[in-house]
């Protein structure tokens, strides 16, 4: 009975890692993976883009120098400060960036134009985790534009104004035509 329970105790273990493996492979970006590739000579290039609200935007190319492979993303890096400083980044598959720069355009084309009678959350998350989007409160009659760079922390979380989230779509037409 005892070798049992310890056989049925390691397989619920395996199985809980293996699951949490799987998750955060989900999360994780086809750049991220390109990056993490071992056994070649790997070069980053950082091409600065531009700042809004507190985040740089920046285009990361990595190409693999022993077979010429290539990859590219748009990777946002947030400073946060206080007791402890962290620095927050994450990054948009190219893949990812049209759907992105369609959320941002829809979002300020049609859902700031709204006024909704309860709470309302619109947001787009990238599969690294990435998110953007606004939320309405009914008590303050406005919505707030929001960027957040981490899923799992609100520490990488700031606003953005109207006007950021215009200046964030061009800036991601001018990345999408460099990457």
């Amino acid at each position: 009975m005892k070798k049992k329970f310890i056989s049925l105790s390691l397989i619920i273990i395996s199985l809980t890692a293996f699951s949490q493996d799987l998750k955060k492979d989900l999360e994780t970006t086809k750049s991220e993976k390109f990056s993490q590739r071992s056994g070649t000579l790997l070069q980053k290039d950082f091409i600065d883009i531009g700042n809004i609200g507190g985040t740089e935007i920046k285009i990361l190319k990595i190409k693999d120098l022993n077979n010429n492979d290539s990859n590219s993303s748009v990777r946002f890096e947030k400073q946060s400060y206080g007791t402890y400083s962290d620095t927050y980044i994450n990054a948009i598959d190219k893949d990812e960036v049209d759907g992105l720069i369609i959320s941002i355009k829809n979002l300020i084309d049609n859902v700031l134009k709204t006024t909704p009678t309860t709470y309302t959350e619109v947001s787009y998350s990238s599969r690294g985790g990435f998110s953007l989007g606004s939320y309405f409160e009914v008590k303050k009659s406005k919505w707030t534009n929001f960027l957040k760079i981490e899923k799992h922390t609100s520490k990488s979380m700031g606003t953005l104004s109207e006007s950021d989230l215009q200046s964030l779509l061009s800036l991601l037409e001018q990345a999408k035509s460099k990457l």
